[in-house]
């Protein structure tokens, strides 16, 4: 007998609620008389069934073992991206603070020389 692919489909549906642990007794209730309104549902259902069935003999695919069991590390940057002054500007900026003291022990001294 060629059962009709919508009711298969309707009986997978079922099956798959019937199984999920979502099902209430309002579900059983209704696949029930699903089931029970024509030949051709209860044959739809019984082809599901013994699928099921059969999909509960097959073996589970083997786990794999990871080679090295390592935490996943954070995306790296780039580099250019750190920065928010460009390189040439960068030198420029950063020199002032560090000139500034030299400069101010020049002056120093040279007033230093001449007074005493």
């Amino acid at each position: 007998m060629n059962t009709d692919s919508s009711l298969l489909a309707q009986a997978r549906e079922w099956q798959v609620l019937l199984h999920s642990g979502r099902a209430t007794a309002a579900d059983h209730l209704a696949a029930k008389a699903w089931r029970e309104r024509s030949p051709a549902h209860e044959q739809a259902a019984r082809e599901v069934d013994r699928l099921w069935a059969l999909l509960g003999q097959v073996q589970p695919p083997a786990t794999v073992q990871p080679v090295a069991a390592q935490a996943p590390q954070p995306p790296r940057r780039r580099r250019a991206l750190r920065w928010s002054v460009p390189l040439r500007e960068r030198r420029t900026v950063a020199a002032g603070p560090v000139a500034a003291p030299g400069r101010l022990a020049g002056l120093v001294r040279r007033r230093g020389d001449g007074a005493g």
